[in-house]
């Protein structure tokens, strides 16, 4: 039977306690990887449950925040919690976050490299044309007569072989989840759409909710379910994938090719076979009901 919003809220501050028992400090990124995308099919709540329980818990005063200096986000741990008791712990969090965003705010090593592996998905699909090299969207402002909105380019700009449609693909190669009150997701398919470009919006993970929405608008979403970066890191990101330091295990290191990196079947098949296959019915009136929302 499902569940009902109160106990999924129930369930996710189940598993809060759980996970706080045995890594003892925790940032939301952390929990949601341990919550919303660990564990039994079917008790996965997803992120915005999760931040719900961890601010009940948070009022009720069963868990507290604390701040990391050097450290963007919040931490969440039990009120008995103190550093100097915890400090081998507190230090490997620390350091290991550190790493992870200083490294997370060098494009070449981050950013780019997931745009790379989105790119040569489009290209070893077959199914479409690409404008130029990778770098063709980025000088691309004006299409179908209009001007791109905020003048900020889409990543990518491939042609559909079979229609001679356009596409609008933005790429996202960020920890967060996307969900449905994300402002820079709206912005990425308002873009889409001030250009009457069909919409395919790229993301590490996507809240399960957004996909019904998706479809009733008229644009493509897709998850990559990891996290890229480039392979010569790979060593310093070691305590962030560990299970016992941050816990991002879906973080991935491709291939170099001489020219990017090396992509996965998994995304092929989505240029390949899902857009071509859907794109047929889609139509520009769908992507346009974007801009009354």
């Amino acid at each position: 039977m499902a569940r009902t919003y109160e106990q999924w809220v129930s369930l996710a501050e189940h598993r809060i306690r759980n996970i706080l028992l045995a890594r003892t400090i925790c940032s939301q990124a952390q929990l949601e990887a341990k919550i919303s995308e660990a564990g039994p099919t079917g008790s996965r709540p997803n992120p915005e449950v999760v931040r719900e329980a961890r601010r009940r818990l948070l009022d009720r005063r069963e868990l507290k925040q604390i701040r990391i200096p050097g450290v963007t986000p919040a931490f969440y741990v039990f009120p008995s919690f103190s550093v100097a008791q915890q400090k081998q712990r507190y230090d490997r969090i620390k350091n290991a976050y550190q790493t992870y965003e200083r490294i997370s705010r060098q494009p070449k090593l981050y950013g780019d490299v997931g745009e790379w592996v989105v790119y040569q998905a489009i290209i070893e699909a077959g199914s479409m044309h690409t404008i130029g090299d990778i770098k063709a969207a980025e000088r691309t402002l004006v299409i179908n007569d209009e001007k791109i909105l905020d003048g900020k380019p889409l990543d990518f700009l491939p042609v559909h072989k079979g229609s001679s449609k356009l596409l609008g693909v933005e790429v996202k190669n960020s920890r967060q989840w996307y969900h449905r009150m994300n402002s820079k997701m709206w912005f990425s398919l308002a873009k889409c759409v001030s250009v009457k470009v069909l919409p395919v919006f790229v993301a590490r993970k996507l809240d399960y909710l957004l996909f019904p929405v998706f479809s009733a608008i008229g644009c493509f979403g897709y998850q990559l379910h990891n996290q890229y970066f480039h392979p010569d890191i790979e060593e310093r990101l070691s305590d962030a994938r560990h299970k016992d330091g941050l816990g991002f295990a879906d973080i991935r290191f491709p291939r170099q090719l001489e020219q990017g990196f090396a992509t996965e079947p998994r995304h092929v098949k989505f240029f390949r076979d899902t857009i071509p296959r859907a794109f047929m019915s889609a139509t520009s009136s769908s992507c346009l009901c974007l801009r009354s929302i």
